[in-house]
């Protein structure tokens, strides 16, 4: 399994619409700046037929180091969470 990169994406973008490298690329970088924007003011980002990224706030919690079973407190945190809509789920199955 290979990564894509956002310059993968820029390509592809580029050559199936026509729009130049340059303009595509600052599309590109706008949208991912307005899901990050979205999720810093921690609002719910919805991609209509794609999915949503949810940013959700995990306490701090006891884990276990697994190679030498030593416990550790883990720091609470934020992460991003992404559940993928129906209509996404079917065109991967």
């Amino acid at each position: 399994m290979s990564n894509i990169t956002k310059q993968d994406i820029i390509k592809k973008l580029s050559k199936k619409t026509g729009i130049t490298y340059k303009e595509t690329s600052e599309i590109t970088t706008g949208i991912i700046d307005a899901i990050s924007n979205g999720l810093l003011q921690n609002k719910m980002v919805k991609l209509s037929n794609f999915g949503t990224f949810i940013l959700k706030e995990k306490a701090a919690r006891v884990g276990r180091n697994p190679k030498t079973g030593v416990e550790a407190i883990i720091s609470a945190r934020k992460t991003v969470l992404f559940h993928a809509s129906q209509t996404f789920k079917s065109e991967i199955n």
